[in-house]
């Protein structure tokens, strides 16, 4: 079912939210800060899916609608560690 978009009462075009992956190499110790970062990813509104990848296990993967990379990205910083955005991609929910 496709997507129709809406107009707002300027006439401007809005379109329905995507999905996004976004991928974000956490400075990751030890498995009670690989939980943590987990637990955080989860809490954060609009995200459907948290995982971890990398052969150390030290990147994070958020996929969701309307997810605010850089304050997650902020809050993984202020609870687990040092964390950088590698990558933000649109995600075919279809």
């Amino acid at each position: 079912e496709k997507q129709k978009n809406l107009k707002t009462s300027f006439g401007f075009k809005r379109f329905h939210k995507m999905a996004k992956k976004i991928l974000m190499s956490v400075n990751m110790r030890c498995q009670k800060c690989r939980s943590a970062a987990l637990k955080i990813g989860a809490k954060t509104t609009g995200v459907t899916f948290v995982g971890l990848e990398g052969e150390e296990k030290d990147k994070v993967v958020v996929i969701g609608e309307g997810v605010d990379a850089a304050g997650l990205v902020l809050r993984l910083r202020k609870k687990v560690g040092f964390a950088d955005i590698v990558s933000v991609t649109d995600v075919d929910t279809s």
